[in-house]
């Protein structure tokens, strides 16, 4: 008879696996997708134009005197007046950042004068969300189907808005990165059941559920852990902690959310 050979090791739990098949309930959303784009204003005094689905935003025509912080002021006003479903989300002296109102829906824009662009996030490039981590309800009209990341505290405490936890994908290879890396493409979310989660701080039976929403310098948004991380997390409500872990461990979390 051939000798059958079989792997003696534990396959080690990854962040994102489910812990238990039998209670999982699944939900699916799409990646939520903005299109953004930073626009730079190149030099005072002249003209300017930046054009948006071929409609032109043109300040200073004239030529007059104009510093760069005033034509960022002018050109933000004019967009924000016309009717291109684009809005101005952030602006500095020297600069100001536009994205699309609606995920998914791509714009065309054209640096035409006096004016320099950069994609900060393109349609089709990576805007990826890792397995294992709490995504939350888009609340925008139009992106009703769409997750994110939580940004504040209310996404999480807010039964309502969050969804639930990043499901990891069964594809990739065991031990390698599983993210979701197109931005339309639907992402698999556990609402109910045991999760195994990476934790940014040490959990056990005893410890509330935290979940961070305020980015730091090697954290991930979203993640989770045992403490309020100096007031970057808040507590998730129907969530408990089903095994210990510390910090940078893996843990299983059971939730049960709405």
């Amino acid at each position: 008879m051939a000798q059958t050979s079989v792997r003696s090791e534990l396959i080690k739990a990854m962040n994102g696996q489910i812990a238990d098949l039998a209670s999982a309930k699944i939900v699916s959303r799409v990646n939520n997708a903005k299109q953004r784009d930073k626009v730079e204003i190149t030099a005072a005094d002249k003209l300017t134009t930046l054009t948006l689905n071929g409609t032109a935003f043109t300040v200073n025509a004239a030529s007059a005197s104009l510093t760069i912080e005033n034509t960022v002021s002018a050109l933000k006003t004019a967009i924000e007046a016309g009717s291109e479903p684009i809005s101005v989300v952030a602006s500095t002296s020297a600069d100001l950042t536009i994205e699309a109102d609606v995920s998914g829906v791509e714009y065309s824009a054209a640096a035409t004068t006096n004016c320099a662009l950069s994609a900060v996030i393109s349609f089709d490039a990576s805007d990826s969300i890792p397995a294992g981590v709490l995504v939350t309800q888009d609340t925008t009209t139009g992106n009703e189907n769409t997750c994110k990341l939580p940004t504040a505290a209310t996404d999480i405490t807010n039964a309502a808005i969050a969804l639930g936890v990043v499901v990891r994908d069964q594809a990739l290879e065991n031990g390698s990165s599983s993210t979701v890396t197109n931005k339309k493409s639907a992402v698999g979310i556990m609402t109910e059941g045991n999760i195994y989660v990476e934790v940014e701080s040490a959990v056990d039976q005893t410890k509330s559920v935290y979940v961070r929403y305020t980015a730091a310098a090697g954290k991930q948004v979203g993640q989770f852990g045992g403490d309020s991380a100096s007031g970057a997390a808040a507590v998730l409500p129907g969530a408990r902690w089903m095994s210990k872990a510390t910090a940078g461990g893996t843990a299983i979390l059971a939730i049960n959310l709405p």
